[in-house]
């Protein structure tokens, strides 16, 4: 089976890798009451995704600088103003004037986080420091410096 696999990979790239990671091979139980625990190179296969797709590491970012974070449904505004600190604006309810705010990082859509990474087609998890609520982006479609 392996074989197969490594034919596929070098032959349709990472098409076929999505597949075969969603196909019956690893999860032959399909109720969505059964744990299916996921296999590690699954993650490896989102984290080097999220590396070829693009993003930004919070921590290298210098204090000043602004982002543009387009997600599916709105365009949020992401200004450092510290360390680990960030200026967060462009939702009509959650942050519609800018709110001091802390990046967790991004998710798959999951529970998995990659921290401190704001990443193209993943969720941005952050929190308001406010009141300490823990909020998540829309899909990020585009990340680009104002």
């Amino acid at each position: 089976m392996w074989m197969y696999f490594i034919y596929h990979i070098r032959h349709w790239g990472r098409r076929c890798l999505k597949w075969f990671l969603m196909s019956e091979h690893i999860y032959p139980d399909p109720s969505p009451t059964a744990v299916q625990p996921l296999p590690e190179y699954v993650f490896d296969y989102y984290a080097a995704q999220s590396e070829i797709e693009g993003g930004a590491w919070t921590k290298k970012i210098p204090i000043g600088i602004s982002l543009a974070v387009e997600t599916e449904h709105h365009v949020y505004e992401v200004s450092k103003t510290g360390d680990g600190e960030f200026l967060i604006s462009g939702h009509p309810e959650h942050c519609a004037k800018p709110e001091r705010c802390r990046i967790n990082g991004s998710t798959w859509g999951g529970s998995t986080l990659k921290l401190d990474f704001i990443g193209r087609n993943m969720f941005l998890e952050y929190v308001r420091l406010s009141d300490s609520a823990v909020l998540t982006t829309s899909k990020i479609l585009e990340i680009y410096e104002l």
